[in-house]
């Protein structure tokens, strides 16, 4: 009888691949958003150069199985921005369907701090504002595939809240949220459980941040045990050197307490969707409380040592998702561009950092300094990272890699972390949401209504592309004229 039921659990596991692969196949091949982008005319090639190996990337990774390394883990590390890549690049319905079904089968009952637990934190240095660390919580989703390794960290597990509400706001299908809407809410539940002094502790965070130009990779266990803030460990090459992971649970969190009380109200939950409103005051109150400076706009944290550091990603995200206390936004604006012009007009963001950076800026009026962060030269960078030739994006931002290859070799002499990962494919959604300008309305799903608001990148001459929604293609085309005025103006439909 063991046997037996060994031999079903490998049926099962192949029939379950072999589905996802067919679901891919058969709706999201070819079905690229940026298809008709007419990038021989960009001033710059790097733009595209960049956009296509991101869109390979995102596609290899979703063709084999729904994780950030085919060629490596195949285990299931996917964040909320690699989950929208893949919203945006495919017409997924059916993908995600499948998802979801699998991600409600896969359930389980979890205990509270369970990421923390596993991943070299100290249990007894949990300190949290209301639950117990160990505290059962029954019918909770893991992170976005199903399988073997699981890590149960904020920024993957939030998508069971997000891509369901994405879901619907992209095809309509109001069943897609109705089904997952219990694993939704336990999953938050979960995850506002181990909330300490307001925040939601990750033991991952912002991965893979772009170290100084020494490519001192011990810097990250170094820092991170300074900030102190991971309860006694520090895990993995890739641990954030210039973000806490507080600041990325956190932001995850709220916005799946958004997304949250979006569907409840969608679904007639009146009192879930205040609640959840609440909840995400709560944690924007929290997150300005630890790291904002009315003064000056500035977002920073201050060392058990004493050390004050600035990234960024909190900038991103403070700006990029509304966390900015009102009439605030020029003053923290301006503290982001100084911080980037310190760091020589260079990325110092990773995996949930640079594409909301993108965004803050272009969102602005700073679309020039994304542009310059998009195609910066040398370390740390998109054209340094592509000059080997890649087709497909990296972990990291080399460092690993840089360190054994000269600098005139043209190839990677030897490479120790995955290089074909989703570690930056968000990036990819900046062509989409802010250069095309495209998005979605959640008052009529499935693109009844969007909106139109493309932002010219002067340092382009044109850009066009569109997005095949189940109503037909949306299309986008902004011109530069002489003058550098933008040559259209916001529409809505």
């Amino acid at each position: 009888m063991k046997i037996q039921l060994r031999l079903r659990e490998k049926l099962f596991l192949f029939l379950h691949l072999l589905s996802a692969a067919f679901a891919v196949s058969a709706d999201a091949a070819d079905d690229w958003k940026l298809q008709n982008l007419r990038t021989e005319l960009l001033s710059e090639p790097i733009c595209i150069d960049s956009a296509k190996p991101l869109r390979r990337t995102v596609q290899a990774n979703t063709r084999h199985m729904l994780t950030d390394t085919p060629t490596r883990e195949r285990t299931g590390w996917m964040t909320w921005p690699n989950a929208l890549a893949i919203f945006e690049n495919f017409n997924a319905y059916s993908y995600w369907q499948k998802a979801f079904g699998d991600w409600r089968t896969s359930t389980r009952d979890s205990v509270v701090g369970a990421h923390i637990l596993g991943w070299k934190g100290k249990p007894e240095r949990m300190q949290l504002d209301a639950a117990k660390p160990g505290d059962p919580l029954p019918m909770v989703g893991s992170d976005m595939a199903p399988w073997k390794r699981r890590s149960d960290l904020p920024e993957q597990r939030i998508s069971n809240v997000l891509a369901p509400w994405e879901a619907y706001i992209r095809y309509g299908d109001v069943q897609l949220i109705r089904d997952h809407y219990d694993i939704a809410r336990n999953t938050l539940e979960a995850i506002l459980a181990i909330r300490t002094d307001g925040l939601v502790p990750s033991m991952v965070g912002d991965w893979h941040d772009a170290v100084r130009p020494d490519l001192d990779i011990a810097l990250r266990r170094k820092r991170g045990l300074e900030r102190d803030d991971v309860f006694g460990g520090v895990i993995g090459g890739g641990y954030p050197v210039h973000t806490p992971g507080r600041v990325c649970g956190t932001v995850h969190a709220l916005l799946g307490a958004r997304a949250l009380a979006a569907t409840a109200r969608e679904l007639g939950r009146e009192e879930d969707a205040v609640r959840y409103e609440s909840v995400a005051t709560e944690l924007r109150e929290a997150f300005n409380r630890a790291y904002y400076d009315e003064e000056s706009g500035r977002y920073s944290y201050t060392t058990p040592a004493g050390n004050t550091y600035e990234s960024q990603t909190m900038y991103g995200c403070a700006l990029c998702h509304d966390l900015v206390p009102l009439g605030g936004e020029q003053r923290t604006m301006q503290r982001l561009l100084e911080h980037i012009e310190a760091s020589d007009n260079h990325f110092t963001s990773g995996q949930l950092g640079a594409d909301r950076v993108l965004k803050a800026l272009t969102r602005n009026g700073a679309e020039a300094v994304a542009w310059q962060l998009l195609t910066a030269k040398g370390y740390p960078g998109f054209d340094l990272m592509l000059s080997y030739g890649n087709q497909t994006t990296w972990e990291t931002c080399g460092e690993a890699i840089l360190n054994r290859t000269p600098p005139d070799s043209p190839r990677v002499i030897m490479q120790n972390r995955p290089m074909d990962h989703v570690q930056w494919v968000a990036v990819d959604s900046w062509f989409f949401s802010d250069v095309l300008g495209i998005a979605p309305d959640s008052s009529s799903p499935g693109y009844g209504h969007f909106t139109i608001t493309p932002h010219m990148i002067w340092q382009m001459e044109w850009a066009g592309g569109g997005y095949a929604s189940l109503r037909g293609w949306i299309g986008s085309y902004t011109f530069r004229a002489a003058t550098r005025d933008v040559a259209s103006s916001p529409h809505e439909r």
